[in-house]
């Protein structure tokens, strides 16, 4: 019998316990709700503002987790490492920026 697999939903639990339950649940409650979990940065030039949203960015929960890679700022040449490297997941203390 196999090892059990863990999915991307037990990731986003574990992270969540760590997190004291700071992760964002569900997609809607990200943006417009007023989460004290989304904080938006900004250098105050027009369009430069950042929503930096603790949670799933991108992904399917029920998806499996085999190797998780690490990161403070997550980039594009760091994205395309992980799909070379057989990555399942990536862990970031600033998220996707969606307005990089």
């Amino acid at each position: 019998m196999g090892a059990a697999v863990a999915t991307v939903a037990d990731v986003l639990t574990a992270l969540d316990k760590v997190c004291a339950g700071r992760l964002i649940k569900r997609s809607q409650d990200a943006f417009g709700t007023g989460s004290p979990f989304v904080v938006v940065k900004t250098s105050h030039l027009p369009g430069k503002a950042v929503a930096e949203t603790p949670g799933l960015v991108v992904g399917d929960p029920a998806r499996p987790v085999r190797k998780i890679a690490v990161s403070m700022t997550l980039t594009e040449s760091q994205i395309e490492l992980a799909g070379a490297t057989g990555v399942d997941a990536i862990v970031c203390h600033h998220p996707v920026a969606d307005a990089a």
